[in-house]
């Protein structure tokens, strides 16, 4: 944690509201978002400084969690512990569990509704839903094996992927209404995939969802589904010649969705899946959709490191961070040149099965940049009113304790 200087209390508190007219001006972009990998080996979660690609803190959570998700204002985390049955609630201020669910099932992916309302969790026997409000289990829909969740973008409906059987479940995001099942064994589709789904992931608008097998064609080659989610039909099953493919990560909207630097191709819209070669490594393909030939169209493939689960981007579409289950490792890709420009070393077994990055960052200054304390301060002061009552807002005991968590935020800016 870095020093503020000699500044007091009061005189900090007395800049505020100059600070906040110059934040008003001059605001320097919101970096500081954080990456949560749920380290299903020892029961922990190690949080993750995006704009520094540092470890800031690690958090116990239940027995051996996977699935993870953050709300949409960036301030709470959901952990599903597969084996421990329950949901544990991350405060990602004080990062500490604030509370944890109970759910009498083995559990694995999370996802939440765009407006923080609801999280989703697939279990063994049916696809659960919690209320954020009152953290309590409402209206479990009966979809057993289930494994891959996904909201999409718009809020209107569930992805839930098989984790058996080659089919999607999709139900109203409201009303939990079955809508329709997704058969990958379509003809449309080419390939038949032998295993369930894992990762599913949609494009921003809408309109599209991908998936990628658990165990491929033959039981050897790793196959993505394509998917219309407009119409539930499934478009073509491609090849990426893994043995196995895990998870799914498309670039968010607003990104130059024509990026990638190895193949660029007119209306391109790169996504990225993480899996296992035959030859046994570990590697994140990016690939480009809508396909110029039939045929997945495969720009480059990244080296990580062994045994790569989950894979998520920046909001920025910047970075890319994959967790390496059996390294004990995160990989950071730099998008625009699909190389790895960092390892991280996190807990044991990290799986990071959902979105996993935080789409907000939790303060207003950028890490590594001066006065990063200064104008978080002033920016949380002017939204609620002052620092004690932004303490109360964002469930922090003390202004004390808030201005240590800024303080991690920024890193080892000069404050």
């Amino acid at each position: 944690m870095t020093s503020r200087g000699s500044i007091s209390l009061p005189q900090l508190f007395a800049a505020v509201t100059t600070l906040a007219l110059a934040w008003l001006v001059t605001a320097a972009p919101a970096t500081a978002q954080q990456a949560y990998i749920t380290n299903a080996g020892d029961g922990t979660v190690s949080v993750i400084n995006t704009a520094t690609d540092t470890v800031v803190a690690t958090v116990t959570v239940g027995t051996a969690p996977i699935g993870v998700a953050v709300s949409p204002d960036g301030l709470k985390v959901y952990v599903a512990n597969s084996t421990g049955g329950s949901v544990s609630v991350i405060n990602a201020v004080t990062n500490t569990v604030v509370a944890t669910v109970p759910i009498n099932d083995v559990l694995f992916g999370v996802a939440i509704t765009p407006d923080g309302k609801t999280v989703f969790v697939t279990g063994g026997r049916s696809l659960y839903n919690i209320d954020t409000a009152t953290n309590t289990v409402t209206h479990p829909v009966p979809a057993g094996g289930t494994f891959g969740v996904l909201v999409t973008p718009d809020g209107k409906e569930t992805w839930a992927a098989s984790e058996r059987t080659p089919f999607i479940s999709v139900s109203n995001a409201t009303t939990n209404a079955l809508v329709a099942v997704v058969d990958l064994t379509a003809f449309s589709c080419g390939l038949i995939p032998v295993a369930g789904g894992s990762g599913i992931a949609a494009l921003p608008d809408s309109t599209t969802v991908f998936e990628a097998t658990l165990i491929g064609f033959g039981g050897q080659i790793g196959l993505v589904s394509v998917i219309d989610a407009k119409n539930h039909s499934c478009l073509e099953n491609g090849v990426v010649g893994a043995s196995t493919t895990f998870g799914v990560a498309v670039l968010p909207a607003g990104s130059n969705l024509s990026c990638v630097a190895a193949q660029p191709a007119p209306g391109c819209k790169p996504f990225y899946v993480s899996g296992v070669t035959i030859s046994g490594t570990g590697t994140v393909f990016v690939l480009d959709y809508p396909l110029e030939t039939p045929g997945f169209s495969i720009a480059t493939k990244i080296t990580v490191g062994n045994n790569p689960k989950g894979i998520a981007v920046t909001p920025d579409g910047k970075k890319l961070y994959v967790a390496n289950q059996n390294d004990n490792t995160v990989s950071v890709i730099d998008t625009a040149t699909n190389k790895v420009t960092a390892t991280i070393n996190v807990g044991t077994a990290p799986w990071a099965f959902g979105k996993f990055i935080a789409p907000v960052a939790l303060f207003a200054g950028t890490p590594g940049f001066p006065n990063c304390h200064g104008r978080s301060v002033s920016a949380l002061a002017q939204k609620y009113g002052g620092m004690a009552a932004a303490a109360t807002a964002l469930g922090v005991s003390s202004v004390s304790a808030l201005q240590n968590a800024i303080d991690e935020s920024c890193g080892t800016a000069t404050q």
